[in-house]
């Protein structure tokens, strides 16, 4: 009776054995299948953009993902002062040809009160400085030059200063002006830019670009270099862009001042504008 017991045990455990073995052969093949289908793209999709983000993201480490090499930027302002030297000496030797202080106005500059579709100003020397005042009726330029020759190669530098108004009015060094075709040199608030005047409006040379060597708020000097199709761009002293174009190749130099919008308001002095210009 024992035996047969025991038979009986062994056959019915050999039978769950089996069972359990073609359970798990049935599950090997089911995920088999199912590793087939798209569901792992599907998977990978919803895990991807974590991926992504961790990727692109900081690394634990503090100092990992991050580079400290110079950017273009920093590299021009770099291979500029090095070239600044170099670029005074050429016109380092130049005689002075025209000189403003604005104490009087021998030179003939405009003084006017006027008011058109553009704007209302009023512009007159005063108190030692070529001094604007000016209401935006519509974006506008708006430039003045005395009575002088003109130039081809030149030096020229003016300090520029807007006392009051919308933080982005902008003051404007213009030269090579002959009748409506000229060249503007513009700082507005931190930012540079040079523009040619064309008859239909603008082409943009140097688009608006930040410099700390402007001073926000403060009187900035101005200064432009042209020796034929090179045009060398000066703040406060220090070289911060040059550039070729030879559409403009000589003319009278002055002054501008600009509003953006509607509206807007500025209060501009100019003063101390120097010309050299090679003997």
């Amino acid at each position: 009776m024992k035996d047969r017991t025991n038979r009986r045990l062994l056959i019915i455990f050999g039978l769950c054995l089996l069972l359990s073995i073609g359970g798990i052969a049935i599950g090997i093949l089911g995920i088999i299948d199912l590793l087939d289908t798209d569901f792992i793209s599907e998977v990978a999709g919803w895990f991807s953009p974590i991926i992504s983000i961790r990727q692109d993201g900081p690394l634990p480490d503090d100092d990992a993902g991050y580079s400290d090499a110079p950017t273009a930027m920093d590299i021009e302002a770099t291979r500029l002062a090095e070239e600044q030297g170099t670029v005074e000496a050429l016109y380092a030797d130049w005689p002075i040809v025209f000189e403003e202080t604005f104490d009087s106005n021998e030179s003939g500059w405009p003084e006017f009160e006027d008011q058109d579709s553009l704007a209302e100003l009023t512009v007159q020397i005063q108190n030692g400085v070529y001094r604007w005042e000016a209401l935006a009726n519509d974006g506008f330029v708006w430039w003045s030059y005395p009575d002088m020759n003109t130039f081809s190669e030149f030096y020229a530098e003016v300090d520029a200063f807007q006392s009051a108004g919308d933080q982005y009015g902008e003051v404007g060094l213009i030269f090579r002006l002959d009748e409506d075709r000229f060249y503007l040199f513009e700082l507005s608030a931190e930012f540079y830019s040079l523009w040619r005047s064309v008859p239909d409006g603008w082409e943009r040379i140097i688009d608006w670009t930040t410099s700390d060597a402007i001073l926000q708020g403060e009187v900035n000097q101005m200064g432009v270099l042209a020796i034929q199709d090179q045009i060398h761009l000066f703040v406060n002293g220090r070289l911060v862009a040059e550039v070729e174009d030879a559409h403009y190749d000589a003319g009278v130099i002055g002054v501008a001042i600009g509003l953006d919008e509607v509206g807007f308001e500025g209060v501009f002095e100019f003063d101390n504008l120097l010309v050299s210009a090679p003997p």
